[in-house]
């Protein structure tokens, strides 16, 4: 018999120190399939923090979860027969279409909880006996049981949270809890020293007249990280400034999610109509009246609410002598047209500046002369791409790869290396592998945005730049701002720095 290990958990913190926790899961299965006598020929497949229980069909969660669709891969080529794993809840409401496919694949599922002994290779079929197929039904019943059973106890417990402990579920950003009592469940959260500024900054700014996207910037420019993913959202923002957490509450049932059985999409309900609330014990960072003031501005300003009116170069402008941004004011001298200057915003120590007329003539003449070169040249002259030889040595260093792979397989099947030394080449090559499909993303990225760059451009052919950012401020900077990183300032002259 030739086996894989299969072992998950559904969150992150669950990964390690459960009973039933990762490391633990893969050593009990490989303890019990060396006893059998089995070898270990794929995997293991390690899933921690993915859920199982939210997908409609295979196909979506095999785009979500890669070590599934790892492990499909694998039994689909004939790398093992026996998948083994801690018990059948591993792949709860996914076990009916994964057993199903592997069966078509002529791989059986063993449960160490759950032990039905598998038929040898040659004799199996999917229809030679019911007792693994009785053994999975019973166990995805109990499954689904169980959670129903779990989520009454949320619903239930939650709200007694709030009232009575003045705790919520989640911590909100600016707070943390206290160094040391990150494991304990009942603790205050505190402010976090870090993050907590940029909280009290967005409500300072809002209050000030600053737009959301100001602030975003503001934030970037700081280097405040965003809660979620790589960049700060305005719908983040106006989440955060609305929360009454900061204000000194507690709550539960704001919003809930529903997930449709038809397309498996989860949609969020924001009624909340059986919302708990009660004063936290955590220290705010604001008063009351301070978050109505919140509250009044962002619904009197609406979704639309821009700030100071956009010009054709906002976000764009930055000085070339200390590389910070810099602002139009309308302070400037009397013999320019309505006063207006760029500025560098570290006036307290950079004096570079160049007026708002001198900037516009400037970059409509040097963006005219790109755009012609464009036409007439070709965008490889205008644009060089650099580095043309990367696409073509990720292609060299993934059939190498390839290669090494085939030998490191025929090296272990001949026994010139052990299982552990397998492993070991294997996960070398692994990380191998997967730092060339993030550099080839990258590239991917790339390329897709030079294109997009210069798509951008040629629309504008014919185009008289001059007027066009006199006329249409708006539209100008929006497409100013996906072909150009920055327009850089340095003592009056004028540079523009290309996206691509």
């Amino acid at each position: 018999m030739r086996f894989a290990i299969w072992a998950a958990v559904s969150t992150e913190a669950q990964a390690s120190g459960d009973k039933v926790s990762l490391a633990e899961q893969e050593q009990r299965c490989r303890v019990i399939a060396n006893g059998k006598g089995w070898q270990e020929t794929a995997g293991p497949y390690i899933v921690p923090g993915e859920s199982r229980t939210r997908w409609v069909n295979l196909r979506d969660a095999e785009r979500e979860i890669p070590q599934l669709r790892q492990m499909l891969d694998d039994a689909h080529d004939g790398r093992f027969n026996v998948l083994v794993l801690y018990d059948y809840n591993r792949l709860r409401e996914l076990l009916d279409p994964v057993s199903r496919t592997l069966a078509h694949y002529g791989v059986q599922i063993y449960s160490v909880s759950q032990p039905i002994e598998p038929l040898p290779p040659e004799r199996y079929s999917p229809y030679a006996t019911d007792s693994a197929w009785m053994m999975q039904g019973l166990a995805q019943i109990i499954s689904r049981a169980q959670i129903s059973d779990l989520r009454r106890k949320y619903a239930y417990a939650m709200p007694r949270r709030v009232t009575q402990k003045g705790l919520q579920h989640q911590i909100p950003y600016g707070y943390r809890k206290p160094p040391g009592q990150e494991h304990n469940r009942d603790a205050i959260p505190e402010p976090d020293p870090h993050t907590s500024q940029a909280v009290r900054g967005m409500a300072e700014r809002l209050l000030r007249g600053a737009s959301i996207r100001e602030i975003i910037a503001w934030l970037d420019e700081e280097g405040y990280p965003p809660p979620r993913g790589r960049q700060w959202w305005p719908q983040t923002v106006r989440a955060i400034l609305s929360n009454p957490f900061y204000a000194g509450w507690v709550r539960f049932g704001v919003s809930r999610v529903r997930l449709d059985p038809r397309t498996g999409k989860r949609i969020r309900d924001y009624t909340g109509d059986n919302m708990v609330k009660a004063r936290g014990r955590h220290q705010p960072l604001w008063d009351d009246d301070t978050h109505q003031q919140l509250l009044d501005e962002l619904t009197r300003r609406g979704r639309r609410y821009r700030g100071i009116r956009a010009n054709a170069f906002s976000h764009l402008v930055r000085c070339g002598v200390c590389g910070a941004s810099m602002w139009r004011y309308q302070n400037g001298p009397r013999s320019v047209p309505d006063r207006l200057i760029w500025r560098c915003s570290n006036m307290g120590q950079c004096r570079n500046s160049v007026t708002d007329a001198d900037l516009r003539v400037q970059v409509a003449e040097a963006l005219q002369i790109v755009l012609d070169a464009l036409r007439t040249q070709g965008p490889d002259e205008v644009l060089p791409i650099e580095n043309r030889n990367e696409i073509a040595h990720l292609k060299r260093k993934q059939h190498e790869l390839d290669i090494r792979r085939e030998r490191l397989e025929r090296a272990y099947l001949a026994g010139v290396i052990d299982l552990e030394a397998l492993r070991r080449y294997r996960a070398e090559m692994d990380r191998e592998e997967r730092q060339i499909v993030e550099e080839a993303r990258r590239i991917e990225g790339k390329y897709k945005h030079r294109q997009q760059v210069i798509n951008a451009m040629l629309e504008l052919s014919g185009v008289d730049v001059a007027v066009w950012l006199s006329e249409q401020p708006r539209e100008a900077n929006g497409v100013l701002r996906q072909i150009l990183e920055a327009i850089t300032v340095t003592k009056g002259e004028v540079r523009l720095k290309f996206n691509a």
